[in-house]
């Protein structure tokens, strides 16, 4: 595609700003055909298939793209399949009887398809291209995107995404790829990158920092030079962004089979103890070598328990990260004071409180957590054959937080199997309640 000064009424200033470092304007957009990306038609989403057909029937353009494009050339089945479109969600709306719109930040039309969901973005334009008084309502005075409903084209829709091996399009009718961005090379050379000037980027939206670094651990990829520079220095833009988006990012960030090495991106770039205040605090434990050996062993064992496909737990999770700092907390209030009896719920309440400024904990998940750490004295300090702190409705995620101490070397070894074997036994019981054959009822003669 060759360029002259406008694309669309974009003009190349605007392309500067947007394209990924180092790459040319001269080569836009890529075309790849089947032959060469080798994605089976018979691999798609026969739901989203059907909403690009209806569209283009309707005179709209629509593509796949993003997430599931990406899967789909790494061999892997996406989890949902995302669609682009020249139609507005109002359109949108009037073409599909079972569809809702929904977002104010970014608008999205969802589209059901029998037992599928669809959801469907109409092509957005960047926040450089527009006017100014329109970029002022929709920009902060620090870059941050406020609103991000500025419908444009497919090429300005590519250069607004934030990573380019998430900027491919897959159309289903010929099986083609179109990629403006250089996003096809990046998956064969296994590298993510920020579209555009990264620093930029992060101040629209610093939680594309968490994206790179999440894509890059899970994808088993390479961060781009340019992609990671300035994220240590950025990572405090962290702090703006909402406590319950960030918790919707925790549970990508380390329930997804990779925390261990999203851990080692998010600590080597000082971004963990943004997202976890309690190893910032000059009072706390900081990042030490302690404190980073309990999270590595932490992360290990959160991966291995979704490689056994194991239930993961919100309020277990965040337990066992703030255990280091909680535990610091007690013992140096008790050094103050010296009482050794001293009161930790205060502790407990004050660390959950400056947690849930950044990431968001619910009520019953704070107590939950509450219940997990205070259980801890009584696993230490009972006897399992005559404690009733199995009855306790946190004893198994406390168990589970005792035998990752007792590896870590903090709690006794032989006390922590006795627990263990106790619980066995239990589940065991339970197991074999489940699967007991009904009783049969006796009937009176006649």
């Amino acid at each position: 595609m060759q360029l002259t000064e406008t694309i669309n009424g974009i003009t190349i200033k605007d392309f500067k700003f947007l394209l990924p470092t180092g790459r040319s304007l001269m080569t836009l957009p890529r075309v790849i055909a089947n032959a060469e990306h080798g994605i089976s038609r018979s691999r798609l989403s026969s739901g989203a298939v059907d909403v690009t057909r209806i569209l283009k029937s309707a005179g709209f353009s629509a593509e796949l793209v993003g997430g599931c494009v990406r899967d789909l050339l790494l061999g892997k089945s996406p989890k949902d399949f995302d669609i682009a479109t020249s139609a507005t969600p109002e359109q949108i709306q009037r073409l599909f009887r079972r569809c809702r719109v929904f977002g104010r930040r970014f608008r999205l039309a969802e589209v059901r398809i029998g037992a599928e969901l669809i959801q469907v973005a109409t092509y957005r334009s960047a926040p450089g291209t527009s006017r100014r008084s329109n970029r002022a309502r929709n920009i902060s005075a620090t870059g941050k995107i406020l609103k991000d409903n500025n419908f444009g084209n497919i090429e300005m829709d590519a250069f607004r995404r934030d990573l380019t091996i998430n900027a491919l399009y897959l159309h289903p009718s010929d099986m083609k790829i179109f990629d403006y961005t250089d996003g096809f090379r990046d998956m064969q050379e296994g590298v993510v990158r920020v579209i555009g000037n990264a620093e930029d980027r992060y101040r629209e939206d610093p939680v594309r920092m968490l994206r790179a670094i999440r894509f890059a651990a899970s994808l088993e990829f390479k961060l781009e030079a340019n992609t990671v520079q300035p994220v240590a220095e950025l990572a405090v833009l962290l702090r703006d962004v909402s406590h319950s988006r960030l918790g919707d990012e925790f549970i990508k960030l380390f329930f997804n089979g990779h925390a261990y090495s999203t851990f080692q991106l998010l600590n080597e770039h000082a971004v963990f103890p943004i997202l976890f205040p309690a190893y910032s605090d000059s009072r706390g434990i900081g990042m030490g070598d302690r404190a980073v050996d309990w999270l590595n062993l932490l992360f290990q064992d959160t991966d291995q328990r979704v490689q056994r496909a194991e239930p993961l737990s919100m309020a277990y999770t965040m337990a066992a990260i703030l255990w280091m700092p909680y535990l610091s907390a007690i013992l140096e209030r008790r050094r103050r004071s010296g009482n050794k009896n001293h009161t930790i719920l205060p502790i407990a309440e004050n660390m959950l409180t400056q947690q849930n400024q950044r990431i968001f904990i619910s009520r019953m998940h704070g107590y939950r957590i509450q219940d997990i750490w205070q259980l801890q004295k009584r696993l230490e300090n009972e006897s399992p054959g005559r404690s009733r702190v199995v009855h306790d409705r946190s004893f198994r995620a406390a168990l589970r937080l005792f035998e990752l101490r007792s590896n870590f070397g903090e709690a006794d070894a032989s006390l922590c199997r006795k627990w263990v074997e106790l619980r066995t036994e239990m589940m065991e019981k339970s197991q074999k309640k489940k699967h007991r054959p009904p009783r049969k009822r006796r009937t009176r003669g006649v």
